[in-house]
Parts: C-alpha cells; structure tokens; sequence
C-alpha cells in the first residue's frame, strides 16, 4: 500500500478531536477556489503538540461584517482569561 504525503495548511481542533483541511486543488496542483477541504479527522489525537508550528486556541470571537467589534463568544478555554491586547477588539459587554 502506498499513501500520499499531505501537509495540512490549516487544522482545527476542540482538543477532542483535530480535523485537518487543505486548499482545494485540482489533479495538477493548480488552486481551483479560496475553499479549503477537509482531509483528516483524528479524534483523541495530540496534532497540535506534534505540529511543528500549531498553536493552542484559546478563544474564538465572531461578529457580523457591519459591526466594529467581535460581540459573540464561540469558544472559550474557562482556564483562561482573555488577553488584555485582544480587549480593545471586543464589544463591551465582554467585561
């Protein structure tokens, strides 16, 4: 058996499960979109702590195109606090 040798340009983890995505490319290589797609899900894995350059999330903010500030909190580690560089970006009702 032979497999391919994939690196993956983003990765997305809940610390649960790691799913690895890759930018959608035709059969010679050339970028067909800006989509990426997914190509692994690993569940119970250590990917980030065996990437060589994988940074742990801490929080995620959304927000709509319209509005100045990130107003909606998606994920949170409740270890954590939220960075005080990060606060000037966020709505006020964070704090």
């Amino acid at each position: 058996m032979q497999t391919v040798k994939i690196t993956y340009k983003l990765s997305v983890t809940n610390l649960e499960f790691t799913l690895g995505l890759t930018e959608n490319m035709d059969k010679n290589g050339k970028k067909v979109n800006n989509l990426f797609l997914p190509m692994s899900l690993r569940v119970e894995d250590s990917s980030v702590e065996k990437s060589a350059d994988g940074e742990i999330i801490d929080f995620i903010f959304s927000k709509d195109a319209s509005v100045a500030k990130y107003d909606t909190l998606l994920v949170k580690d409740e270890r954590k606090t939220i960075p005080k560089n990060v606060q000037a970006l966020l709505n006020d009702k964070f704090f």
